[in-house]
């Protein structure tokens, strides 16, 4: 039987920087509008907060937002697919416009 070895020093290693593509973070728009991922799996902030006053205020229930890895969810259902770059956070529309968020 053989057995190799291998092995490196420490510094063999190259160094690389850390990218973050978290989207568990507080994130707002040019106009305002914030929105947190919480690490819970629910999306709160000032978007939800808007969108679920104006569902109320004309008698509907307020919806109920999450998110998964690739998608802001309504009440389970798929809304926002959603893009992380470092501190950019890239919403896309039903109608293909994109929204862009930065970490707060």
């Amino acid at each position: 039987m053989f057995a190799f070895l291998t092995g490196c020093k420490e510094d063999s290693s190259p160094v690389s920087s850390v990218v973050s593509n978290s989207v568990e973070d507080t994130w707002v728009n040019e106009g305002g509008f914030e929105m947190t991922f919480n690490v819970n799996g629910t999306v709160t902030g000032s978007r939800v907060d808007y969108s679920n006053e104006l569902l109320t205020r004309y008698g509907k229930p307020a919806q109920i937002w999450t998110f998964n890895a690739t998608h802001i969810l309504i009440d389970g259902n798929p809304a926002f697919p959603y893009t992380v770059n470092n501190d950019t956070l890239t919403l896309k529309h039903i109608d293909g416009e994109e929204t862009v968020l930065t970490k707060k």
